[in-house]
């Protein structure tokens, strides 16, 4: 199931997660059955919460066929070529829900960096963006400010579940679920973290991604 949709703790605190350092390599290109699956292995074998959340995320786009495309992460060091995807979907415990935008970007195959940040639109009040680092798989560190935008550029096909999973069993807890394409950015701050990760960007770029409602 896709445990972020269930309301709990993920998509109220609407978190962004780094771990480790940055990789400009970027991750070797596999077929979305393939990253999930991949990633999916990884989950099983997680025990520490804070990567387990990071990797659950990670995994759900291309559980649901999204093939992973280039986003440029910009730490201290420089640009860094990470693979990642975004997401629309829709709050499903509220009574006139309103919509969640939210993006994950990882450095490699085992990621060892991983970006997530969420913006929360609630009904009759303000967005809500909340972000935390995460670094060396262990040490959780929230952040002092962060901006996110996105905007969907288009739709396409169905989402397809991938076979062979343990995570990801079912269809996502919401009405249709499409392969799409989006228009985002965001910036943060972490005067905690490491000196590599105390500033995180990503410039306006095209994502590819998933939009369901």
């Amino acid at each position: 199931m896709v445990n972020f949709f269930r309301w709990t703790g993920l998509a109220v605190s609407s978190l962004l997660v780094i771990a480790g350092s940055g990789c400009s390599t970027g991750p070797t290109p596999l077929t979305p059955a393939q990253v999930a699956r991949h990633i999916d292995s990884l989950l099983v074998a997680t025990k520490n919460q804070a990567r387990w959340i990071v990797v659950d995320v990670a995994e759900y786009g291309p559980a649901y066929g999204v093939s992973p495309a280039t986003v440029v992460v910009t730490t201290r060091s420089g640009p860094h070529n990470w693979h990642g995807y975004m997401w629309r979907y829709v709050l499903p415990l509220i009574s006139t829900p309103d919509s969640v935008h939210a993006f994950v970007a990882w450095s490699d195959n085992s990621l060892t960096d991983v970006l997530w940040a969420e913006e929360v639109f609630p009904p009759d009040s303000q967005p809500i963006i909340s972000v935390s680092l995460v670094t060396n798989d262990t040490v959780s560190v929230t952040d002092s400010a962060a901006t996110l935008t996105a905007a969907l550029a288009s739709t396409g096909g169905d989402c397809v579940l991938a076979s062979g999973l343990t995570t990801y069993t079912e269809p996502p807890q919401a009405g249709r679920c499409a392969l799409a394409t989006f228009t985002g950015s965001f910036a943060g701050t972490f005067p905690a973290a490491t000196a590599e990760f105390q500033t995180v960007s990503i410039a306006s770029q095209s994502f590819v991604g998933i939009w369901s409602k």
